[in-house]
């Protein structure tokens, strides 16, 4: 009997274990397949930081923004090697030639004497430069008494040889600053494209590639702000772009669940004898019409959805929520547009350099050369060439900013409008309502028919609303990037005491 029992217990034991690592097993294969999606949750400010850190057209322009900072500083190296050797080379040509001035006179003083050095011996041993070379010559000969029996005439062709060695050096030394300046004038005319700037002083050339350099800089500054805004200004679009489709779905909805319930209503008064089948079948398609429209209104935001994930740089599958904010539409009208935009825009701020470049070059060609020379005429043209370009630019610009200001007026009146028409169409909807209950037309004209045409106007304006109002805005984003990327001024809070 015990052994039975046991035989029992043993049994229970095996399919308890047998069940208890099914079920761990199961478990675990449950925990792989079934895994929790974090869902991500963004106001506007943190969408436009996410984009700024992983988007991958924004890392890419900030590894050519890295390389043309570079280049710039490799330039600005190069330009202070220029002038380092010019500035040395001028400096050991002042020394040679203040040297080979007193060898002149030291050999003239030589000239005038007579007899050996030892008769001269006290005289010449005072004089810096006969001693010196007195000092040499008692190295070289290994005794001074040699020195003392070498006659002055002798001593003279040494100097003499000293003198000329110094002279071929300061030729050298001339011949190098020559050059020297000829790079210069080569670099400051290969950035300007101007022959006449080769014949500049090594300063004006100099200048001419300070400026340059600087320039380069303060673009390169500026191509980084405006790629910092092109990215926020892509991560702006995409968070509304997704506002506005997750609000269209949201209206759709609202459009299928008004057509549903006027379905239900219809076909209960169909039922009753109340209306006809064509009537009730109006009623079906304008439920079949909205679900359709839903139906695209959901694709469009899967759609919306991706660009979100591309500008923000997330996996394309991300999961996410986001926060709408409250717009603030800055009064900034069109001549503060335009003024804003002379000292902002790329276009205009390169264009104004570059006259700056021209304008200071005929200010150093006019030191060199008189105006009717080819030169000078030469420069003057650049000028005026680079005067009309930024008169272009500016034209240009005030041509497209004009355009987005009036672009943003009128989306403005259509926002106004749109609402307007919207408030209409619904005291329309509820007055067809009112009717089709009480079973009254007033035209002729079944009240579900009325009923159901005020509805799909409802609808369609309820959706024009939308997209006027994100339209609005695209077009006041418009207006501040063609003004040059214009920041909205933050307000300082109150500080509490």
């Amino acid at each position: 009997m015990i052994r039975k029992i046991a035989a029992v217990i043993l049994l229970i034991a095996l399919v308890l274990s047998f069940n208890a690592n099914g079920y761990a097993e199961e478990t675990e294969e449950s925990t792989e397949e079934f895994t929790i999606e974090v869902e991500m949750e963004f106001t506007l400010e943190q969408a436009i930081t996410t984009a700024l850190a992983e988007n991958l057209q924004w890392k890419l322009t900030n590894k050519e923004l890295e390389l043309q900072d570079l280049q710039n500083e490799i330039a600005d190296d190069l330009n202070n090697d220029l002038r380092s050797a010019e500035r040395n080379l001028r400096q050991s040509e002042e020394m040679l030639g203040e040297s080979i001035l007193a060898m002149q006179s030291e050999i003239a003083y030589v000239n005038g004497l007579s007899g050996t050095l030892g008769d001269n011996w006290a005289d010449l041993t005072l004089r810096p430069i006969s001693s010196t070379y007195i000092s040499r010559l008692t190295g070289q000969l290994g005794s001074v008494d040699y020195v003392k029996a070498m006659s002055t005439s002798d001593f003279s062709g040494v100097l003499q040889t000293a003198s000329s060695e110094t002279s071929e050096a300061y030729f050298e030394i001339r011949t190098g600053k020559k050059q020297t300046i000829k790079e210069a004038n080569a670099t400051a005319a290969a950035l300007m494209g101007l022959q006449s700037v080769r014949t500049l002083t090594m300063k004006q050339a100099l200048d001419l590639i300070n400026t340059a350099v600087d320039h380069g800089a303060a673009l390169i500054a500026k191509a980084d702000q405006d790629a910092s805004s092109g990215i926020e200004l892509m991560a702006e679009n995409a968070f509304y772009e997704v506002l506005k489709a997750q609000k269209l779905v949201n209206l759709q909805t609202k459009a299928v669940n008004r057509a549903q319930e006027q379905y239900d209503t219809a076909l209960k008064s169909f039922e009753q004898g109340l209306l006809s089948n064509g009537e009730l079948e109006m009623a079906l398609l304008q439920l079949n019409n909205m679900q359709i429209n839903l139906h695209n209104a959901e694709i469009e935001l899967n759609k919306v959805n991706l660009d979100f994930c591309v500008a923000l740089g997330l996996p394309l599958d991300q999961r996410f929520t986001l926060v709408e904010p409250d717009w603030n539409l800055v009064d900034l009208n069109l001549q503060q547009g335009l003024e804003y935009a002379k000292t902002n825009r790329t276009d205009l701020v390169t264009a104004a350099l570059a006259l700056e470049m021209a304008e200071l070059n005929l200010e150093y060609v006019a030191e060199e050369y008189r105006e009717n020379t080819d030169e000078y005429q030469e420069s003057l043209l650049y000028s005026q060439k680079k005067q009309l370009e930024y008169e272009q630019a500016w034209l240009a610009a005030e041509t497209d900013i004009r355009k987005s200001y009036y672009d943003w007026q009128n989306a403005e009146y259509a926002l106004e409008q749109t609402a307007a028409n919207l408030t209409l169409v619904e005291n329309q909807m509820n007055i067809a309502k009112i009717s089709f209950d009480i079973g009254y037309s007033g035209g002729g004209e079944s009240p579900l028919v009325g009923l159901l045409k005020a509805q799909e106007q409802v609808a369609t304006l309820e959706q024009a609303l939308a997209v006027a109002e994100f339209g609005r805005n695209l077009a006041w984003q418009k207006y501040l990037q063609e003004v040059g990327n214009y920041q909205v001024p933050v307000e300082d809070e109150a500080v509490e005491e």
